[in-house]
């Protein structure tokens, strides 16, 4: 009994040292992920010091969908949005950034997608003015061999929310339960979202 005993207490000690490194793991890819991306936009930042940014250093950080938003986000700060390009400068654009950036993280796809459409905006009524609405932007993304994922095929992400009514720079956030297209109905999975992801953002 007594070595019955000793040997679930190892087992469940393993288990934990490895969450414990796979945690530990995870943040610091993540950090060192997020620490690669604003070194790689440092040149923007300077210019922006400088005064001497212009839209033509923007655009190729505008039109990556990784930097996308995180570009937006550092004119915002700046009162320089009129350097964003227009073309980028959608909510659609946003969402597509927002959940790119998401998959990329170590515990998810741990890359861009390859491939990422827009396939519905699904409102929802917060109050009784039906001005007032968060929109929901529903995508599939796909990757291509020899990622892990390819085999999936085209899958399911959401982003948002966003104000109807409101700017493209929010604290949006997005999350997929990896369910394949065809699978789930956009609107139940956006349902899902608001209810358990987005809601935690919004109350937070």
């Amino acid at each position: 009994m007594t070595s019955a005993i000793i040997i679930i207490v190892v087992i469940i000690v393993a288990i934990a040292a490895f969450l414990l490194y796979r945690r530990v793991a995870v943040t610091r890819q993540g950090a060192e992920r997020a620490a690669s991306r604003l070194a790689g936009m440092a040149p923007l930042a300077e210019k922006l010091k400088r005064g001497t940014l212009a839209l033509s250093d923007v655009q190729p950080y505008a039109s990556d969908i990784i930097t996308r938003s995180h570009v937006l986000e550092l004119l915002h700060e700046h009162q320089r949005l009129d350097l964003f390009p227009a073309e980028y400068h959608t909510k659609e654009k946003m969402a597509e950034s927002v959940l790119a950036n998401w998959l990329e993280f170590p515990t998810e796809l741990d890359s861009r997608p390859d491939e990422m459409e827009l396939l519905k905006i699904v409102p929802i009524q917060i109050d009784e003015d039906p001005e007032h609405k968060l929109l929901y932007y529903a995508f599939r993304f796909c990757t291509h061999e020899p990622h892990w994922a390819a085999k999936n095929g085209w899958t399911i992400g959401i982003a948002g929310p966003y104000f109807a009514d409101g700017p493209e720079v929010t604290p949006a956030t997005a999350f997929s339960r990896f369910n394949k297209e065809g699978q789930v109905i956009i609107e139940e999975e956006v349902a899902w979202f608001h209810e358990n992801v987005a809601a935690q953002l919004m109350n937070s």
